[in-house]
């Protein structure tokens, strides 16, 4: 590559990692960070010259050891967090990624029903799924997960029948009264 190639991965490299907002795919910034590494010789000379660790530089170059299914899904932004990139290089079966990675598209559904799925599914605990669910959970959607007793869940669930509803769509209701009765909404 030429030194304007060199210009250019430092470019994404510098954009990319010092804001919030990523304007390339996470595996753009790879193929950047792991030319430097080639040019440069080491994670560290990388880290130095962009001002991040080097911990921070191995990381921005697993999306290079996962397969070429899963980096087509990284490349069109479909995978989008370096944490689940992390997460799904932890499996090293190829087959057991691609699992992980449909189990994980449930829970960027806006559909609760989705992500039950995904709960049943996943093989986490409640910690992990939690961390995995609010990562990932689309934008204009908001959730709490609710630890109750089998009474509380059974009344629930009795009640929401009773009045016609989704036990989702139930609870919710409850809340929403909840706040207005007790002058929420501020």
């Amino acid at each position: 590559m030429t030194e304007s190639e060199e210009d250019i991965a430092l470019a994404i490299l510098f954009a990319n990692t010092k804001r919030k907002k990523r304007r390339v795919d996470l595996l753009t910034i790879a193929k950047s960070c792991d030319y430097l590494v080639k040019l440069y010789g080491s994670k560290e000379e990388v880290a130095k010259k962009i001002g991040i660790s080097p911990s921070m530089i191995r990381q921005l170059l697993t999306p290079l050891k996962l397969s070429e299914n899963i980096q087509l899904l990284i490349q069109n932004r479909d995978i989008d967090s370096i944490e689940i990139v992390n997460q799904i290089a932890t499996i090293k079966d190829p087959i057991a990624q691609l699992s992980f990675v449909e189990n994980l598209e449930n829970v960027m559904s806006e559909d609760s029903r989705d992500i039950k799925r995904f709960l049943k599914k996943s093989n986490l605990s409640m910690t992990e799924a939690r961390k995995t669910i609010i990562e990932q959970k689309p934008k204009k959607v908001h959730f709490f997960i609710i630890d109750l007793d089998d009474d509380e869940y059974n009344s629930i669930i009795k009640k929401s029948y009773e009045y016609g509803i989704e036990p989702a769509t139930f609870v919710k209701r409850i809340v929403s009264n909840g706040l207005k009765l007790n002058g929420g909404f501020k």
